[in-house]
């Protein structure tokens, strides 16, 4: 004969709890990895990070990874950009700016635009004048857009003309970010590190309307 035991009120809910233990256990693995894409100075993590895309953005997978990889790198290089990246409100990463001929003329290169962990955008650099120099022939650049007015200076439209931006500041090495006051910050550098005397004030940036 079957029989029926009723068990307390007690030891279900000890029973249930039991139950919900390894789904909170989960969860909170979870959060923890969320967590950790930013340490506490404010630095993003890329370790496994995929980056996604706003809305009518179509991916360009090979540019996407060199974004990601020269984000890491510039975290790596500057305690500046590490310190800044995390909280921006828009990052503008551009892998490669080429410069074919110094002191005549020909750069150039593509990048995007970083907010909130999507790429909102893809963007061009080059010249807005002759004459050129920014030291070495080919460097990665990268804009930390610190407060959202910086920001709707780049996303207007039209060209934006950095040497019109007034507050633009090239980050040289050793440099805290508390003790810089300008925005955006600019770090150029290559396989030797910052370049902090780059001229970048004869560049101008554009949106990718194609994309």
């Amino acid at each position: 004969m079957l029989k029926i035991v009723k068990l307390p009120a007690a030891a279900i809910a000890v029973a249930a709890i039991a139950a919900a233990a390894p789904a909170v256990a989960q969860t909170a693995s979870t959060d923890q990895t969320q967590t950790q894409t930013q340490t506490q100075s404010g630095q993003m993590n890329m370790d496994g990070m995929k980056m996604g895309h706003a809305q009518g953005v179509t991916p360009d997978a090979e540019l996407d990874a060199n974004v990601m990889s020269t984000l890491q790198q510039c975290q790596q290089v500057a305690p500046t950009c590490a310190q800044t990246v995390g909280s921006a409100a828009g990052v503008l990463v551009f892998p490669s700016v080429l410069t074919v001929d110094l002191g005549v003329g020909g750069s150039g290169g593509k990048g995007a635009l970083v907010q909130n962990g999507q790429i909102t955008g893809y963007y061009n650099i080059g010249e807005a004048s002759a004459g050129f120099q920014i030291g070495v022939k080919e460097a990665s650049q990268v804009y930390v857009f610190q407060n959202e007015s910086s920001l709707q200076d780049l996303m207007r439209d039209g060209p934006w003309e950095l040497g019109a931006a007034a507050d633009l500041t090239v980050i040289s090495a050793n440099v805290s970010a508390s003790a810089q006051t300008g925005d955006p910050l600019v770090f150029v550098f290559d396989a030797d590190g910052l370049n902090a005397g780059a001229n970048v004030s004869v560049l101008k940036i554009w949106r990718d309307d194609d994309n």
